[in-house]
């Protein structure tokens, strides 16, 4: 009976592991320390938790070329650098939704945007470090 109750507690575990693996990203820190200090000082404000789905297609820092009603966002946590005219270049902290594919952006000559570092994670409101 014990090997029965010890192979349930590991299936319930596995399952609540998967749940976190598998849960729906509806809601994002969205900032950007170029615009707004408190982003890289502190970001966990009311005014900066976005939900995923009012975000317009094509916009943004990181960019969402599929239709909102099919993706599967992820929050993330990136460094960016923009590219000036004269060899200026601004580092930012980006925070916001994005998809599997956001951390594998390649620079954009035509916005000056280089993804430095980047992070995802899987459930509401953790992206927050």
């Amino acid at each position: 009976m014990s090997i029965s109750k010890s192979v349930i507690a590991l299936a319930l575990c596995f399952l609540l592991s998967t749940e976190s693996v598998f849960s729906k990203v509806e809601k994002c820190y969205q900032c950007d320390s170029a615009t707004d200090v408190d982003c890289a000082l502190n970001r966990k404000q009311e005014k900066f938790i976005f939900n995923c789905k009012d975000t317009p297609t094509g916009e943004g820092f990181f960019n969402l070329n599929e239709n909102i009603a099919d993706v599967e966002f992820l929050c993330v946590k990136a460094i960016i650098t923009k590219s000036f005219f004269g060899n200026k270049t601004l580092k930012m902290l980006v925070h916001g939704c994005g998809t599997k594919d956001t951390c594998n952006e390649k620079p954009d000559p035509k916005t000056g945007i280089t993804l430095v570092e980047c992070n995802t994670c899987t459930s509401d409101l953790c992206n927050s470090s």
